[in-house]
């Protein structure tokens, strides 16, 4: 049987003027398919950050991190090298799924993964989910990316299996719904 996803020796740096930070420091693992696996840790710990840096989402993250708290800053580290390589260079080791590098797809061969066959829930979702957007939408927006030929009713009726396999009460009338109006644990 071969793995489903597997990491060897996944290491994550984020340079800085005092010298390198290293997040995630050599972490290798392997899930097996229809295995249960699950990554606990104290807050800090660098949980979300192995999960960016494994599913190629590291430096996205945490250039939006840096962005945030320097408004200067539109993209970090992009001074400070002459180009984008030398950013990518700071995840390096191998990261598989079902065989295939995840690290060295380009952003549209990811993009095709991400959505279908993985997905990344982050820690604190309400502060991901766009308030200007219904909750239908952006449930929709995943359907509408990998399965761009499905007819609009069909995906409307598709995201309200979703909401209720969650439990989300009363989902057909809450497809309309912003962000804002659910409870920190519906959202």
């Amino acid at each position: 049987m071969s793995n489903l996803f597997e990491l060897e020796h996944l290491r994550a740096v984020l340079p800085s003027s005092k010298g390198d930070l290293v997040l995630v420091d050599d972490v290798s693992l392997t899930i097996q398919p229809n295995e249960c696996f699950g990554l606990l840790g104290e807050s800090g710990c660098g949980k979300s950050s192995l999960l960016t840096a494994a599913l190629g989402l590291f430096q996205i993250t945490h250039r939006f991190k840096e962005a945030k708290i320097r408004d200067d800053w539109i993209f970090p580290f992009q001074s400070q090298y002459e180009s984008k390589d030398t950013w990518n260079n700071t995840v390096s080791g191998r990261s598989l799924y079902r065989g295939t590098d995840l690290l060295s797809l380009s952003s549209a061969e990811l993009a095709t993964l991400l959505g279908s066959d993985i997905s990344y829930l982050p820690q604190g979702l309400a502060s991901v989910l766009t308030p200007i957007f219904s909750i239908g939408n952006q449930t929709r927006e995943p359907l509408d990316i990998h399965t761009p030929n499905m007819r609009s009713e069909k995906m409307k009726d598709r995201v309200f299996e979703y909401l209720d396999l969650v439990n989300l009460a009363d989902a057909k009338d809450r497809y309309v719904l912003d962000p804002g109006k659910f409870s920190g644990g519906e959202a």
